[in-house]
């Protein structure tokens, strides 16, 4: 009987032992489980942080696009309008130089009539 005893001691203590492997095992298990359950968190909340920071970089971005496109916009109308005012003044120029050269060959037409007319006028009192 003695040994029937000593046998099932034996065996209760392999048992007690598989028994706390077990639930060390297990708890151990939790606790990392725990800690990796915390640095999912703290990553959660790290991840959460770094979006809205992005957001908000992406929103004040669109906003710069936004007033540069307006900026753009605003630059490609002035120029329309400045190429249209020195075509309009390009054109009136060449019609003053235009005009300019034609009162210029009529003065000189009218000058070397006034010189005929004169020369005229001398050669026939000198004639005479």
């Amino acid at each position: 009987m003695d040994v029937l005893y000593f046998k099932r001691l034996v065996e209760r203590d392999l048992l007690e032992s598989r028994f706390g492997e077990l639930f060390s095992d297990a708890n151990e298990l939790n606790e990392s489980k725990a800690m990796g359950d915390d640095l999912s968190n703290e990553e959660l909340t790290s991840m959460k942080f770094t979006l809205k920071t992005k957001d908000n970089e992406i929103k004040r971005l669109r906003e710069v696009i936004n007033v540069m496109s307006s900026n753009n916009k605003r630059m490609s109308d002035d120029l329309i309008g400045a190429n249209i005012e020195n075509t309009v003044l390009q054109e009136k120029l060449d019609s003053l130089t235009q005009e300019h050269n034609e009162l210029v060959k009529r003065w000189l037409q009218k000058v070397q009539n006034d010189v005929e007319t004169m020369n005229a006028t001398i050669e026939s009192h000198g004639n005479r």
